[in-house]
């Protein structure tokens, strides 16, 4: 063997030890996650579970690109598509929306709650005399409306989602 052969044996072993891990990895995520992938990967359509009657339709984003699809709440059908969903897909979907919409309650709480302190402490100020120091001084406050909503979030979303799990049958 010479020098050549052991460089290239040197590097490839480097090159395999740097990736082979990787992909090991992603193999390893692949095969435990192919089983919920194939729980909710929309089927084609089994005239057995298509609705007889009129469908009720739940508007939800399917795909990457945005577009809101309509899913029939009842038999899983995607509209447009010749696909149905999975059973378990439906509940996670409407999981989902019922998380959104605590969420959004949260985030409306949040809003009127922040409107009325500003309110307030503008109105405190406005008597006392607002000037540019002070405005100065509040816009540099350092924390901002993000920061304050995700900690308000983490307070009130955790006793909501206990209520929703009770509820979760």
């Amino acid at each position: 063997m010479n020098t050549l052969d052991i460089l290239l044996i040197f590097s490839i072993g480097l090159y395999l030890g740097n990736k082979l891990p990787d992909w090991i990895a992603k193999a390893m995520v692949w095969y435990a996650t192919r089983p919920i992938i194939k729980m909710i990967t929309p089927t084609k359509i089994k005239q057995g579970r298509l609705c007889k009657g009129p469908h009720n339709w739940i508007a939800k984003k399917l795909d990457i690109q945005g577009k809101e699809s309509n899913i029939c709440r009842v038999c899983g059908l995607i509209e447009g598509t010749g696909r149905m969903a999975t059973a378990e897909a439906l509940d996670q979907i409407e999981e989902n929306m019922r998380f959104d919409a605590l969420e959004e309650q949260v985030y409306q709480d949040f809003v009127s709650r922040e409107n009325e302190d500003i309110r307030k402490y503008f109105a405190a100020e406005l008597k006392g005399g607002l000037d540019f120091g002070k405005m100065a001084k509040l816009h540099n406050a350092g924390i901002t409306f993000g920061v304050r909503y995700n900690k308000y979030k983490s307070i009130h979303l955790p006793p909501l989602l206990k209520n929703l799990e009770k509820s979760n049958s």
